[in-house]
């Protein structure tokens, strides 16, 4: 900045371009006087932040302080008289000088609301499985040869002969009835994303799935599962599953 312009502590603007400086309401030692159709506005000489904002306004005019008088820029002689020197005349923060409008609300015009059916279509993007549903003697052959860490953080919930897991380290298995998922609390098959694409939380909305509530998406439609029905998955709880769904895993014996 050159140097007669790092002493600008002070310019004359049109009333009606003060709005231009509303952004600078946070700032600290900006005052403004309000005389006629002026406004003059002082700040500590050296603050680029306020130069630059009033030097491209149309009308502005800048002055500097000498001793006892102010100078306008250039000029040689003192300029008397000016409205910050008038004790009749209130300085105020700029905060207080520049306000934002009042706002009236309006109620909407006519809308036409248009029901969107919720489908699935495909998905180019790559996403991370967060969920798997496979047949349950598959996931009881993985079981079977698994280490014990690997069922650390893992959730799963049963129904018949199908198991949902939930965790972010899935188990390594393929084969027919093997489906995995994205997404956290709307889970959605790899591959495919909701239509219309929605975030995770409108979508909740959408579906009405409280807090507590899984929802999963498939070709047929939407399943809702409770979160509390998610239990730790362990070896023990995939062999109990297997026998009670009918099947039979590598580790069980046939009578």
């Amino acid at each position: 900045m050159r140097s007669e312009l790092a002493q600008v502590g002070c310019a004359s603007l049109p009333l009606a371009a003060l709005a231009a400086l509303g952004d600078l309401r946070r700032a600290e030692g900006i005052s403004v006087t309000v005389a006629e159709d002026r406004a003059w506005v002082r700040w500590e000489p050296g603050d680029e932040s306020v130069l630059r904002r009033v030097m491209p306004l149309p009308g502005a005019e800048l002055y500097t302080r000498r001793g006892l008088h102010w100078y306008k820029l250039g000029a040689r002689l003192p300029s008397f008289g000016l409205p910050m020197d008038q004790p009749g005349l209130e300085s105020r923060p700029l905060h207080r000088a520049v306000v934002p409008r009042a706002v009236w609300p309006e109620p909407p015009g006519d809308v036409t609301v248009i029901a969107v059916e919720l489908a699935l279509v495909r998905d180019d993007h790559i996403r991370t499985a967060t969920a798997l549903r496979c047949p349950v003697n598959v996931l009881g052959q993985w079981a079977d040869i698994a280490p014990s860490s690997r069922f650390n953080g893992l959730l799963a919930s049963r129904s018949r002969s199908v198991v949902l897991i939930v965790g972010s380290s899935l188990p390594e298995v393929a084969g027919p009835g093997v489906e995995r998922f994205w997404g956290a609390r709307v889970l959605t098959p790899l591959g495919l994303r909701a239509e219309p694409s929605l975030p995770e939380q409108a979508l909740r909305g959408v579906l009405g799935i409280g807090d507590d509530q899984l929802a999963l998406l498939s070709a047929d439609g939407v399943e809702i599962i409770p979160y509390a029905a998610l239990r730790p998955l362990s070896r023990a709880g995939v062999r109990l599953a297997v026998a009670l769904s009918g099947g039979s895993s590598p580790g069980d014996v046939d009578p």
